[in-house]
C-alpha cells in the first residue's frame, strides 16, 4: 500500500471536440456547476503549462461519476474523443454502470460502435430542454 487516498468519484466529465464544441461545453458546465454538480471539462480546467493529456485521463479514470459525451459528427470523428469513449467503456464495466456514458446530441450523428446502444439526450432543438432532461436523469 502506498498510502495514497483514492480520489472521490463525483465529477461529471464532459467529453467533446475542441474547439468546435467549446461554446456549448462552457454553457453546460456553467449551468451544471450552478446546480451544485462538480464538472470536469478541459475548457474549464486546463491552464497553460500543465500536462493536459495526463490531467484529462486522470480526471476521467479517477474522478468521473458520468461521462457526458457531446455528439456531433466532427467531434465523434476526433481521435481524442474516441480514446475517451474507449476508456469510459472500460470504466462502465468496472463500475457496473451501463449508463456511465451519456450521449448529448447537438447534431445528427452516426454513433460509434461503443455507444450505439446508448439513448441520447437531445440538445439539438433547445439547449434548455436538453439540460432539463439531463438534470432529470442525473437526479435519478
Amino acid at each position: 500500500m502506498d498510502g495514497t487516498v483514492p480520489a472521490v468519484r463525483n465529477a461529471l466529465f464532459i467529453s467533446h471536440a475542441t474547439p468546435e464544441d467549446n461554446e456549448f461545453v462552457r454553457w453546460l458546465g456553467a449551468k451544471l456547476t450552478a446546480m451544485g454538480y462538480e464538472v470536469w471539462a478541459d475548457v474549464m480546467r486546463l491552464h497553460g503549462g500543465i500536462d493536459w493529456a495526463r490531467e484529462l485521463e486522470q480526471a476521467l479514470r479517477q474522478r468521473a461519476v458520468k461521462m457526458l459525451l457531446v455528439c456531433t459528427p466532427s467531434g465523434l470523428d476526433k481521435q481524442g474523443v474516441r480514446n475517451e469513449i474507449e476508456i469510459a467503456t472500460g470504466l462502465a464495466r468496472q463500475l457496473g454502470d451501463a449508463s456511465f456514458i451519456v450521449p448529448l446530441r447537438l447534431e445528427p450523428y452516426d454513433a460509434p460502435f461503443r455507444i450505439a446502444h446508448a439513448q441520447y439526450i437531445d440538445f439539438r432543438k433547445s439547449w434548455a430542454s436538453g439540460l432539463a432532461e439531463l438534470t432529470e436523469l442525473l437526479r435519478d
